[in-house]
């Protein structure tokens, strides 16, 4: 590794199960190490052969039929999460406040 020309030696390092050894993250790269670790052709892409090779290894590049984004369930979560740390909030607030205003017996 010492004396790599173009590595950047404090770059944030991350591991895969495809790649177990620790790397750079790829925004920390130059490019050329990327083209190469990728094996592909910044000019032309992937050939026919590359895409169905990794589309058979990786699967398709597509999204799930999920629920998606459902911005009610989002609104709901967060007014909630808001209500409950107001709530907390005021519990402190409650006990202080009887030390001081309740008179002693």
């Amino acid at each position: 590794m010492a004396g790599e020309k173009g590595r950047r030696h404090d770059a944030p390092l991350v591991s895969d199960k495809d790649n177990p050894q620790t790397t750079p993250l790829a925004h920390a790269m130059p490019i050329e190490e990327i083209q190469a670790q990728l094996q592909t052709n910044l000019e032309d892409g992937l050939s026919s052969s590359q895409v169905a090779s990794r589309a058979e290894k990786y699967g398709r590049n597509e999204l799930d039929d999920g629920p998606g984004v459902q911005p009610l369930k989002i609104l709901v979560h967060q007014v909630a999460n808001a209500m409950i740390l107001v709530m907390r909030s005021t519990i402190p607030c409650q006990r202080v406040s009887r030390l001081i205003w309740l008179p002693r017996s």
